[in-house]
């Protein structure tokens, strides 16, 4: 059995080689799958060229977005920056007007404690030349003590001068 399954193939292929027919439709069908094969190569370049186009787009896209990211972020700094800038303008600002103050406030204190020193100093030199006046020695005594402090206080003031 399998000899005669042998040579029926052996005959039809022997028949296909020698008709002409054959030759053509084998040579149709050839060239219809090379042709098949172009589409495809053509189909497999197109796609290619949208892939590698897809894959630029992409990478356009992400580099957009980097570009974006670091644009924010340097605008963001530079905001802060200026913000800063004004932060330290304005505590500047307020700090000039402080010392200002402080200026001013100090030298009224200076003249009013020295206004107020000269009036007691003078009060207690005429309160110490009456009580010498009518010999009341503890009154002498009590005013004595309180030149001495206004003195004090006096030398306190000049202190306070030199420092400020």
């Amino acid at each position: 059995m399998l000899d005669e399954d042998d040579k029926d193939i052996q005959e039809q292929q022997e028949e296909e080689v020698s008709s002409p027919e054959n030759d053509e439709s084998e040579a149709k069908s050839s060239q219809k799958e090379a042709s098949d094969k172009d589409t495809e190569d053509t189909d497999d370049t197109d796609s290619g060229k949208k892939t590698s186009e897809d894959e630029l787009a992409d990478y356009s896209e992400s580099v957009k977005k980097r570009i974006n990211k670091l644009t924010y972020k340097a605008r963001e700094a530079e905001r802060r920056e200026l913000e800063a800038l004004e932060y330290a303008k304005a505590v500047k600002l307020e700090l000039d007007g402080l010392r200002k103050r402080e200026t001013t406030l100090n030298k009224s204190f200076e003249s009013e404690a020295e206004t107020r020193l000269s009036a007691q100093e003078q009060l207690f030199r005429d309160q110490l030349k009456f009580s010498v006046d009518s010999g009341d020695v503890d009154k002498q005594v009590e005013m004595q003590t309180s030149l001495v402090r206004l003195a004090s206080e006096r030398e306190r003031l000049r202190n306070y001068r030199c420092i400020s």
